[in-house]
Parts: structure tokens; sequence; C-alpha cells
């Protein structure tokens, strides 16, 4: 996995981590005595993103927009992908049949179909922008980009 891979990582999984990063008695998280439990909130790559992300919304805020629509403010929606084609222009709502887009072959039935959610971007976002944007917090960042363990482990 790249660098840039990693990073792209750490940005889908933002919004899931993203309330450990700030604590419920108004400390930062990052290790006092309210927070004691392990998580990948606490891991440095994320105190990393967050100050970025926050550098990138001052200096870049076009870039920020884009990036942000993609990763935090997107929407999420329940979807069914084909397992014959597994292709994402076939990815349907679930129940709906999948036809190939060849006449003569059978649509593939609702039960296997292989369940799955989607990200729902706004149709403004601009992915040159967005790629910009990472390539700006790739160049930004200092050291090593690595996965919080409890991450490597539901991405597989």
């Amino acid at each position: 996995m790249t660098r840039r891979d990693r990073i792209v990582l750490l940005l889908e999984r933002y919004v899931d981590v993203q309330p450990g990063l700030v604590d419920t008695e108004g400390g930062d998280g990052g290790g006092g005595t309210t927070l004691l439990a392990q998580g990948a909130w606490k891991s440095r790559a994320y105190r990393q993103l967050e100050e970025l992300c926050g550098r990138l919304r001052e200096e870049e805020r076009q870039l920020y927009w884009h990036l942000a629509e993609t990763y935090f403010r997107s929407t999420t929606k329940r979807a069914s992908y084909c397992p014959r084609c597994r292709s994402v222009e076939h990815a349907t709502l679930i129940g709906k049949p999948c036809s190939h887009g060849q006449r003569g072959r059978r649509n593939v039935s609702s039960d296997t179909r292989i369940a799955t959610v989607e990200r729902v971007v706004s149709a403004r976002v601009d992915k040159k922008l967005v790629a910009a944007a990472v390539d700006w917090l790739e160049a930004e960042w200092q050291g090593d980009v690595t996965i919080p363990s409890d991450l490597v482990e539901h991405s597989r």
C-alpha cells in the first residue's frame, strides 16, 4: 500500500474515528484521565490528519471543500452488486435486477447479490480537485503514514 493509499484510507474512515478526537470532558482526546481506552483516534496519523485538514481549510479553501464533500460530508446508501460482473456501474438498490446490458441473459436474483454501502458524493465535486487536495496532504505529511492497528483489521 502506497503512502497516498494510506492517506486515502485514513480519510475514508475519518467520519467513523472523528468523534473520538475530542473527548466529552473538553480535552483533546490525548490520553488524559478521561480517555483511557486505545483507539484509532489516539494514533499519531489521525492527529496529524486533523491538523493538516485544518491547515488545508485555511490555506486552500477550494481544495478543502472538495475533499470535505467527498470524505467528511458525503452520505451513504445501501446497495448491492452482482457477483458476476462486480462492476460499480451495476451497483443498484437491493432487490433490483442487473441485466448486464446483454440480451438473452437472465438477471441475477436479489438473493445472490452482495450487499454493500456506497458513498454518495455531491455532483458538484471535482475529482481532480479532490486528487489535488490529497496531493497537498501527502506533500505536507511529516514522517511515515501509519495505519492504526484497529483500522488494519477492519479493512481486510
